[in-house]
């Protein structure tokens, strides 16, 4: 990879995946890191612009410009396999899977939505706006809005209401000023 976008490391520590959306081939890479090697790659068309890890060695990428976040597996070996599972989503520009690994997030950074999913047969739970975040720069800059350092109180997202902006207290520990959202 020459220009990565995002970043994962597998929870034993033996692989780095890299999702590269700016070269030609947009590959998600699989580094071997004690060897310092590249050991496995997917293009399968599309872009790699975020990646995120599950339970169970599964990979989900977002294909920012294929409007898609896919299902990979990832071997004990750091081979990545294509399921050929997709959640269609407008712009995927973040994806973040549960702690349990049934569920994820995406991000429409374009039209500032969130997509919930379901990890089995990847299928679309529900999708609600989300509330500008005064703090981040762009609409891909969302790491704060979940960071327990740095944002909003974590809220189960299906219980966000729609017909009115989401509002909790903001308390950032990183020196910065309060500020309500």
């Amino acid at each position: 990879s020459t220009s990565p976008t995002d970043l994962e490391i597998t929870p034993d520590g033996r692989f780095l995946l890299v999702a590269d959306a700016t070269n030609a081939s947009a590959t998600l890479s699989v580094v071997e890191i004690a060897a310092r090697l590249e050991v496995s790659t997917f293009t399968g068309g599309g872009t790699r612009n975020a990646v995120a890890l599950g339970t169970g060695g599964n990979v989900f990428v977002a294909d920012y410009y294929g409007d898609a976040v896919r299902r990979l597996v990832l071997s004990p070996t750091g081979t990545l396999s294509d399921t050929g599972q997709v959640l269609y989503v407008a712009y995927p520009s973040n994806v973040i899977i549960a702690p349990d690994g049934r569920t994820g997030v995406a991000m429409n950074g374009e039209a500032g939505e969130f997509t919930s999913f379901r990890v089995s047969g990847m299928s679309e739970v529900d999708t609600r706006d989300f509330p500008v975040l005064p703090a981040a720069p762009t609409p891909f800059a969302i790491g704060g809005a979940f960071s327990p350092a740095c944002g909003p109180a974590p809220r189960p997202l299906p219980s966000l209401p729609r017909s009115r902006p989401h509002r909790r207290g903001s308390a950032c520990r990183s020196g910065a000023a309060r500020r309500r959202v």
